[in-house]
């Protein structure tokens, strides 16, 4: 069982990984990491939270999926790229998933939910409603392409949680945690489909 990384092997995946999901993005703070020689362990505080979170949130899964879950070794990198990837050592598989797929869908949660309150408020009280919801689901567009466009700096994109009620954080936070589910699961069907360890830079393999 792979139970540590370094930060040399997390960029030697990268790279062989090739120009797929903004992966480039990722390189320059994992040099900084393989330089200092940072590892990333299974009992760091952010991979246990991210084990925590997946097992609270995989309750609806069948029975053999969570059993992959629990098997399959899981790291988080504390790295602010939306990016997550699944590889094998010594015929050992595990999943490497980057903190700012978290910084990501917390920001879109939160200003999703910001922006069906403001609808609704308009709703409630604009005279003319048509006209103030086009203007905001334009702005609405522009916000969340933010979380596309700024693959360099996640981390610095504006959180909204605290402006809402207890009851809308958590349905906010729940929201964020069943993103983190489906992006694990994903990786997960990788290596059950057995394609670790291929190049994403073949078209073909791109589509395979």
């Amino acid at each position: 069982m792979i139970t540590e990384l370094t930060g040399r092997q997390i960029l030697e995946d990268i790279k062989k990984l090739g120009n797929t999901d903004d992966a480039a993005f990722a390189v320059a703070p994992l040099y900084a990491i393989s330089l200092s020689n940072g590892i990333v362990r299974d009992t760091d505080s952010e991979t246990t939270l991210l084990r925590q979170c997946l097992s609270r949130y995989s309750f609806c899964l069948e029975v053999d999926v969570r059993q992959r879950l629990q098997e399959i070794p899981i790291f988080a990198c504390c790295v602010p790229q939306f990016l997550a990837y699944a590889n094998k050592r010594q015929d050992q598989p595990y999943i490497v998933i980057f903190t700012g797929v978290l910084d990501a869908a917390l920001y879109r949660m939160s200003f999703s939910t910001l922006l069906s309150n403001l609808m609704n408020m308009l709703k409630a009280r604009s005279s003319e409603f048509e006209t103030a919801a086009g203007h905001l689901k334009t702005l609405g567009q522009l916000a969340r392409d933010l979380s596309l466009n700024c693959f360099d700096k996640l981390n610095n994109l504006p959180i909204f949680l605290k402006l809402f009620n207890e009851k809308h954080q958590q349905q906010i936070l729940d929201g964020m945690y069943g993103c983190l589910t489906y992006v694990t699961l994903h990786e997960v069907a990788h290596i059950v489909l057995d394609h670790c360890g291929t190049s994403h830079s073949n078209e073909e393999e791109r589509a395979n």
